[in-house]
């Protein structure tokens, strides 16, 4: 960077101590470059500094001169004393306390960006030796020239021809300044005396001297208001003082049930209420409002709640009664609210509900159903990880109802859950009929039947197998055979007839010893059975051990 230089052409002190010295010392310099060309026509600031004792002494003034323009020649022209001061005032340098010196600093660019041009002791110049000469007095004695002023009723005057003025007095003569004395009330204490300053008196500040508003926190001193400066307006030991609106008065004051621990205020010998008096029942806390938030908690916590609810017993941490309102920007209209791994809950939008719901009724048509299972092969499935698997149907009008169901992986049953008569009925145009009955006391099976005298008991017909033929009763009839002959007759039952009979069996209790069967006996006499209108012939040999016997037979009635 080149560097810049002055030519100082002239420094000129301008002031004196007489009143129409100016306050400044011209100054003019002729910028040049470091080649030694003039800066002409160019916009430069300038930084000037007063420095005290030496070259590089404090500075006890600095100003700053911008939109300054040096003309054709480089030349510059300022007043240092009128720049803009940035450090300490002109008007205040002690001239007369030492040596003083000149510190230029220039921006050939006009900004700020200032360069030390150089500093020079300040000299004197005529207003300062002009200055100096006044300190000689014409004829060598200082004393003749200290002057007396006095006072002579309203006439003030000064010695040695300093002349006299009329001040003014009571009436139209003016005041009468010279016997006049300070005049106070009982507010004022002394008479203005350094044995007796003139100051405040005691009780002298009251209430109605003092304007409203006229005093603020900030117009008294630290410490300056104390209780002995405080009048007690009647007030005993414990009282207050309170404002009825018209004026101040003692008032006792109560005690606080609250109390403090530390930092800390609490309360245990009864409930709180606000807006109202505490209800007698088991809220510690109550608050009644109207169109208001009754209780607000606001916290900006990550990790502590706002309110935090905690019940060491069996009842619940919180009861809300009516409707709760959940906001948590996740909130809308048909949404759940939900529930992560942590506890915190969400508003989530739930799967489609593939039942579809009429009145009281719900139904699913789209597919089958699975209980238990996702493997739905039938309309409905239904599977139980345990040993059971039950199906229980149960209407108001009894006390056990039935169950379906599968117990220990194969085995199916059908129960009515107490052991009781279990019966199977069909609804016809005449009632209900009923057409099958477990007698679940006696396990006995009916069909057609409502009390089965055997194991099954079938009242009506039967067919066994799909090509067989179809009977309704199976009967035993017993009797004796002749004392003579080799046959006997027997009568046809209720209903039997040789159409619809057939013979199962037929047998003779041989001897008193052994039951021989049809097809037994000897040589052409054997045991047989022959069907005519007048009943059963049933036939053996003619000997004694088949005469007086015991026989049986079993007839089937078939359609």
């Amino acid at each position: 960077m080149k560097k810049l230089f002055f030519v100082f052409t002239m420094m000129t002190v301008a002031w004196t101590l007489s009143a129409q010295a100016p306050q400044a010392l011209n100054y003019q310099a002729v910028a040049r470059d470091a080649s030694g060309n003039v800066l002409a026509d160019q916009l430069v600031s300038f930084r000037i500094s007063i420095l005290s004792g030496s070259s590089t002494g404090s500075a006890v003034y600095s100003e700053v001169h911008t939109g300054k323009v040096t003309n054709g020649f480089g030349l510059v022209q300022l007043a240092i004393g009128q720049g803009t001061p940035v450090t300490g005032a002109f008007h205040s340098v002690t001239w007369n306390s030492g040596m003083y010196y000149v510190k230029v600093e220039m921006d050939p660019a006009g900004g700020s960006a200032y360069q030390h041009m150089g500093t020079s002791q300040l000299l004197s110049v005529p207003y300062a030796l002009h200055a100096k000469n006044v300190e000689i007095e014409a004829d060598g004695d200082a004393s003749n020239e200290i002057q007396t002023l006095s006072l002579n009723g309203n006439q003030l005057s000064l010695s040695r021809g300093g002349g006299t003025v009329t001040l003014p007095s009571s009436g139209t003569a003016g005041d009468n300044w010279g016997t006049q004395t300070v005049v106070t009330d009982a507010s004022l204490a002394g008479n203005g005396l350094q044995a007796t300053p003139l100051k405040v008196a005691d009780n002298g500040v009251t209430s109605a001297k003092i304007a409203d508003a006229a005093v603020i926190t900030n117009k008294l001193a630290a410490g300056a208001v104390t209780s002995v400066k405080l009048a007690p307006m009647g007030a005993t030991a414990g009282q207050v003082l309170t404002y009825s609106g018209t004026a101040w008065g003692p008032k006792s004051f109560t005690s606080s049930p609250w109390l403090s621990s530390g930092s800390d205020i609490y309360f245990n010998d009864g409930k709180v209420g606000i807006g109202k008096i505490p209800d007698t029942d088991l809220r510690q806390f109550q608050v009644l409002t109207s169109d208001r938030q009754a209780v607000a908690a606001i916290n900006k916590s990550a990790t502590q709640a706002s309110i935090f609810a905690i019940n060491e017993g069996a009842g619940p941490a919180a009861e809300f009664r009516n409707r709760i309102k959940i906001i948590d920007g996740t909130q809308g209209e048909g949404k759940v609210l939900t529930s992560d791994a942590g506890g915190f809950a969400s508003w989530q939008t739930p799967a489609s509900n593939p039942w579809k719901i009429i009145d009281d009724d719900i139904f699913y048509n789209a597919g089958y159903v699975g209980i238990g299972t996702s493997l739905t092969n039938y309309p409905l499935t239904i599977e139980n990880a345990s040993n059971d698997c039950f199906i229980k149907l149960k209407d108001t009008q009894g006390t056990g109802g039935m169950r379906i169901g599968a117990f220990r992986g194969e085995l199916a049953f059908i129960n009515d859950n107490l052991n009781a008569n279990f019966r199977f009925l069909i609804n016809s145009s005449s009632g209900y009929i009923q057409m099958m009955t477990i007698d679940g006391a006696n396990k006995r099976v009916g069909i057609n039947t409502t009390k089965p005298s055997a194991s099954l008991d079938v009242e009506g017909t039967m067919a066994v197998g799909s090509a067989g033929i179809v009977f309704s009763e199976i009967r035993e009839i017993t009797g004796m055979t002749s004392a003579t002959g080799s046959f006997v007759l027997i009568s046809w039952p209720s209903d039997y007839n040789k159409t619809n009979t057939r013979i199962l069996s037929a047998e003779i209790y041989y001897d008193g010893r052994n039951w021989n069967t049809m097809g037994m006996g000897f040589e052409d006499k054997m045991v047989g059975c022959s069907m005519a209108d007048l009943g059963i012939f049933l036939h053996y040999p003619g000997i004694p051990q088949y005469q007086s016997r015991d026989y049986r037979i079993l007839l089937m009635k078939v359609q």
